[in-house]
């Protein structure tokens, strides 16, 4: 079976909050949901919720600005049913801002965080495109997600050879 992977819901905001919804979407039952956000200056617990009472578990949480902005990855963990949905990401305290995607995976090898097998990130690339190695191969089972985040409005960001560009939100 063919993995495909889609953009479901964003958020974009520059207001001062403790929550940021995105968009609803509807899912395909069964769907493994990933989201990648990140926060201006967080100052908080950070979690995400959803409108259907799905878990998360985070998987990276990245300090892309020394201190003012943190981008994160977090992973359902059960598939969703085929029922209307929002995602919140959300800090106890309140952050400045955030921007974030929602996607979901049909196809793969299992649903949930534990599917997740390596994680890798690049840090502070400037302006050029980030370059990451995973440790091992990829598991051609599973899908293979990766998120820029850039101060450019609009985005402006490459994407890396041989990786396709889903969405930009800037």
């Amino acid at each position: 079976m063919a993995i495909v992977t889609t953009v479901r819901g964003t958020v974009a905001s520059s207001s001062n909050s403790t929550s940021y919804t995105t968009s609803a979407f509807t899912p395909t039952a069964g769907e493994m949901l990933t989201a990648f956000f990140e926060f201006n200056e967080p100052t908080g617990v950070v979690s995400v919720t959803d409108t259907l009472g799905g878990s998360w578990t985070q998987k990276i949480a990245l300090d892309r600005t020394g201190g003012t902005g943190f981008c994160y990855c977090y992973v359902r963990n059960s598939a969703v049913s085929a029922t209307s949905m929002t995602v919140s990401f959300r800090d106890s305290v309140g952050a400045l801002g955030c921007n974030g995607m929602v996607f979901s995976q049909t196809g793969t090898d299992g649903v949930g965080s534990a599917t997740v097998v390596q994680v890798k990130s690049a840090n502070n690339s400037g302006t050029s495109a980030p370059a990451v190695t995973f440790d091992s191969t990829t598991v051609t089972t599973n899908a293979t997600l990766g998120a820029v985040f850039c101060n450019d409005n609009p985005a402006g960001a490459t994407p890396p050879t041989n990786w396709t560009e889903g969405s930009d939100i800037g």
